[in-house]
């Protein structure tokens, strides 16, 4: 950080700092955001200080950036369940460890150590829809996402079996951007617990409305006639999630090589074409 401010640069992260609780707030104090393993230590000699309080002790910090993250391949499909593991530790700590809480470390904070957080990263109006609907608390192992929507555009459905197929094949004949802008959609999504990830914390029973690929407006009762209905009952949703790796849905268990499909390729590739 000495050297960034000598020579006049800025440093948006530190990755894999297994020790950033030691230097809590200078992180803060320098608006430097850490990318953290919920508890991976001691697989090597600069992580032997690693401790699984980490993320909560650099989150406690004002105006912190704490970010749960991996670069495995597998724990990076699952970081909704490491973050679990990190809201555990701070809540044992007398910390913060509520799930409005934790759904930043997911969201937000990454965005802003991408700095796209003024269009991404948090269920806002006027924000890319971004948005996952989930089955139940997306902090528990038993979670599922229901509906995933990229730039409003319907990714994923829990439902619809051949939706990933096609998608799949979309991604590679053009790009996963241009698919989601071509197949953005208008919805109203009601009656949600939204996790906003953003200054207005979590709001019960509130309906979120998604036009042109973009969060119109967020609140109770919304009106949008002619828009199609989603009635989420109750369901938690969420920003989407971040992740560093470009292997998301490609490897599901590296010990079998019938769920990996990372070396499949077709034009410029998978991985080059899926979406952090």
């Amino acid at each position: 950080m000495d050297l960034a401010k000598e020579f006049n640069f800025k440093i948006a992260s530190f990755h894999h700092a297994v020790e950033a609780y030691k230097i809590a707030q200078p992180l803060a104090d320098n608006a430097v955001c850490a990318s953290m393993w919920a508890d991976w230590w001691g697989f090597k000699m600069e992580a032997l200080d690693g401790i699984q309080e980490n993320v909560a002790l650099v989150d406690r910090k004002k105006n912190s950036c704490a970010i749960v993250h991996s670069d495995s391949a597998e724990g990076v499909q699952r970081l909704n369940q490491e973050t679990a593991k990190v809201m555990a530790r701070s809540s044992a700590l007398g910390l913060n460890g509520s799930p409005e809480n934790a759904m930043r470390w997911l969201s937000i904070n990454p965005a802003k150590a991408m700095g796209i957080e003024n269009v991404t990263g948090s269920l806002e109006a006027g924000k890319m829809a971004d948005v996952v609907l989930w089955n139940g608390t997306p902090f528990s192992v038993y979670a599922k996402a229901e509906k995933v929507y990229i730039d409003g555009a319907l990714m994923f459905d829990i439902n619809n079996k051949n939706m990933k197929r096609l998608i799949l094949i979309a991604c590679l004949i053009s790009s996963c951007s241009i698919t989601a802008v071509a197949l953005a959609q208008n919805v109203l999504i009601e009656n949600a617990t939204v996790h906003t990830a953003g200054t207005r914390g979590t709001l019960k029973n509130t309906d979120v409305l998604v036009q042109g690929g973009i969060i119109r407006a967020i609140g109770p009762n919304l009106l949008a006639p002619g828009v199609a209905r989603i009635d989420a009952k109750g369901k938690p949703l969420t920003p989407g999630l971040f992740a560093g790796l470009g292997d998301i849905g490609l490897e599901e268990v590296s010990a079998e090589k019938s769920t990996v499909d990372a070396s499949f390729s077709l034009g410029e590739g998978v991985t080059g074409q899926m979406r952090p």
